[in-house]
């Protein structure tokens, strides 16, 4: 993992206005998003159902 961090010339987080995690949790792909202009946070997940966040991550 920290060859793929040193090759992505990212000297300051702050630079940035997006940071995209992609995570894997119990066989399901999805990506956080931390929008830090706008100071949100964003979730795309493939399984999107009627499901409130609260209940599909416990938050």
């Amino acid at each position: 993992m920290e060859p793929v961090l040193i090759s992505a010339y990212v000297k300051k987080i702050p630079d940035k206005s997006l940071i995209f995690v992609p995570l894997l949790h119990d066989d399901n792909f999805y990506c956080v998003c931390f929008n830090l202009r706008d100071m949100k946070v964003e979730v795309v997940d493939n399984n999107a159902k009627d499901v409130s966040m609260k209940d599909k991550y416990n938050e």
